[in-house]
């Protein structure tokens, strides 16, 4: 298996990623703030786009932790993986800081998607 770090941001707003290629396959778990974690997974599989132009897309399906709002993100981002790799994807996802502001999620959610991005240029797809 091939491994790659990758890491975006100062604390408390840190947001690292490890990708690890499975095979032709993706995982890719995704931690920051104060106390990285496992807030939301989701699995995606690659498909043909439903408009039938010739590009892909992606089903995917999603796990929450209770009391978690991370869902969202792993979803798009395993989506994003799986269509534009043509390979299916598993994100993981967990930040957190405590008494956390609108800003602060502003922050960190703008550098989750960096290492996202960063992720898809190392497999030369760049973010779509």
């Amino acid at each position: 298996m091939e491994v790659k770090s990758f890491s975006v941001g100062q604390a408390p707003y840190s947001v690292q990623g490890v990708l690890t290629m499975c095979g032709s396959d993706i995982s890719l778990n995704i931690g920051g703030g104060m106390l990285p974690h496992i807030g939301a997974v989701a699995v995606a599989e690659p498909r043909p786009r439903l408009r039938q132009d010739g590009s892909r897309s992606a089903s995917c399906s999603v796990l929450c932790m209770l009391g978690h709002k991370e869902d969202l993100l792993a979803r798009e981002a395993a989506g994003k993986l799986a269509a534009a790799t043509g390979s299916r994807a598993v994100v993981t996802v967990g930040l957190h800081i405590d008494h956390v502001t609108p800003k602060d999620i502003g922050i960190l959610t703008n550098n989750f998607w960096q290492v996202v991005e960063a992720c898809l240029n190392y497999l030369g797809k760049g973010l779509r």
